[in-house]
């Protein structure tokens, strides 16, 4: 017979409730900010910047600024994918002791990764020299990634004869909050070059599964399971040059 702890799922529930409370309180809080700072520069010339950011050499983000050129707002997407995206790898197991050496197993394994986020950030500049400023503001956001790994292990017939498949899927949410620290060059009167890095603290939620299906060949006896979990995290993230950005720009001014 199976019994629900309900003091314990109303634990979880608040806690990760609380949590989430609180990051929208600091989102709440820096819109605030922004709208405020907007309208004591108000007085300003206005300037209006469309962007595209590269980082991590497997991600870019499409971006919109707005403000003065002593302080910008920016709304920033981002897409995400891994290295391994898309790039299966294939493993052969062989017996050196049996010529011609015949292989014991096969494992393929598939791989899918990739990440979408939205944030927004209050940025300041202050002149360094001629075209070149220095960049530092906060930034909030949230990001949502999936991650899917199929491995496939065949076993030869002398050696098993059985299938052996294995689905891992993760689906994570990561609100963070932090700073911007860069530069920006000044390349023409419309055109722009940003190199930033965002410090951040971050909590993430993650569910987990994993089903396992193992398919016997000789009989056609097969057998199928299936985990599942979830875990909640905090941690520090961007704080090396891993994770500088590179930002290309069009401004409009006013």
């Amino acid at each position: 017979m199976f019994f629900l702890n309900t003091k314990t799922v109303y634990f979880r529930f608040n806690r990760n409730y609380n949590t989430m409370k609180k990051i929208s309180f600091l989102f709440a809080a820096l819109c605030l900010f922004a709208l405020a700072t907007k309208a004591q520069d108000s007085t300003k010339a206005k300037v209006k910047e469309m962007g595209i950011g590269l980082y991590n050499l497997n991600s870019f983000s499409l971006q919109y600024r707005w403000g003065t050129k002593k302080t910008l707002y920016r709304v920033n997407a981002v897409l995400g994918f891994s290295q391994a995206f898309g790039k299966g790898s294939n493993t052969v197991t062989t017996n050196d002791s049996l010529p011609p050496y015949p292989a014991l197993s096969n494992q393929k394994s598939d791989p899918l990764n990739f990440s979408v986020g939205v944030n927004f950030s209050i940025l300041k500049f202050k002149p360094i020299i001629k075209n070149f400023n220095f960049m530092y503001g906060g930034i909030i956001g949230v990001s949502a990634n999936y991650r899917s790994n199929t491995t496939t292990t065949t076993s030869a017939p002398y050696s098993g004869n059985s299938t052996l498949v294995q689905k891992n899927n993760a689906q994570g949410i990561s609100p963070f909050i932090g700073a911007v620290v860069g530069v920006s060059y000044q390349v023409s009167s419309h055109f722009l070059v940003y190199l930033e890095i965002a410090p951040n603290i971050y909590y993430s939620y993650t569910n987990n599964s994993v089903t396992t299906t193992n398919t016997q060949l000789s009989n056609g006896f097969e057998n199928t399971s299936t985990s599942k979990g979830h875990f909640n995290s905090f941690g520090l993230a961007s704080f090396s040059n891993s994770g500088a950005m590179l930002t290309f720009v069009y401004r409009i001014t006013k």
